[in-house]
């Protein structure tokens, strides 16, 4: 089998070198003529010092009829393209999610202790949502106080959650179009210089797609 495949990629490549031996010149000269049935033409003139360079031309309507004729001596490639330009269709917000992160002063240096307040709300088509996750990354050099993040399952709000030294993940049951508000408390392990925002994401636990995201920072940035 092995064998026969190479006989005829073999036969192949010798019909294709025989065809280019036959069809190629360097003496040809084509005039390729578009016209339509209403006033459009354009014509390409196709010769040994320009046959390698492509010609193009927009036709004017589409869809419409088009003739295409060529005349002289030679090989030319005459190719048509349509091309579609379809916005994409708008995805409406399925959540909506603020959160901010309050002290109860600026005064210290460093500020030690943040509590993250969470707004987060329903805003697809149905009454209420699928389970929903929501991933709190942490301020560089904060860590969660886990006790605060705990109190939010005893009291129902959250249906568990997944603690990390970087990253909170609380997990809800569902959501509705009234807002649910979610608060626990973080505390600074490292002081790290020039605090960049971190983000907050929301998402359906089973449809991905259908996400929102925020960010927060320290209120006591340039307070200091």
């Amino acid at each position: 089998m092995k064998d026969r495949i190479q006989r005829d990629t073999v036969v192949a490549l010798q019909a294709l070198a025989k065809y280019a031996e036959v069809t190629f010149s360097d003496k040809g000269d084509v005039t390729v003529t578009v016209a339509s049935r209403t006033e459009f033409t354009k014509q390409f003139h196709v010769n040994n010092n320009n046959r390698l360079l492509l010609q193009s031309e927009s036709l004017p309507t589409v869809p419409g009829e088009y003739i295409v004729r060529s005349s002289g001596s030679g090989c030319v490639y005459v190719q048509t393209v349509l091309r579609y330009n379809v916005p994409p269709p708008r995805q409406e917000e399925t959540f909506a999610i603020k959160v901010e992160a309050q002290s109860s002063g600026c005064v210290e240096d460093p500020v030690t202790k943040l509590e993250i307040q969470i707004t987060a709300q329903y805003k697809g088509s149905r009454e209420i949502s699928n389970m929903v996750v929501i991933d709190v990354k942490m301020l560089s050099g904060y860590i969660p106080i886990k006790s605060t993040v705990r109190k939010l399952e005893k009291e129902k709000l959250i249906k568990r959650s997944e603690i990390q030294i970087d990253m909170v993940t609380l997990y809800l049951q569902e959501l509705g179009q009234d807002s649910v508000n979610l608060s626990f408390f973080v505390e600074q392990d490292n002081k790290v210089e020039d605090l960049k925002p971190a983000i907050v994401k929301i998402y359906d636990y089973y449809e991905t797609d259908e996400h929102a995201v925020a960010e927060y920072n320290s209120p006591c940035i340039g307070q200091n």
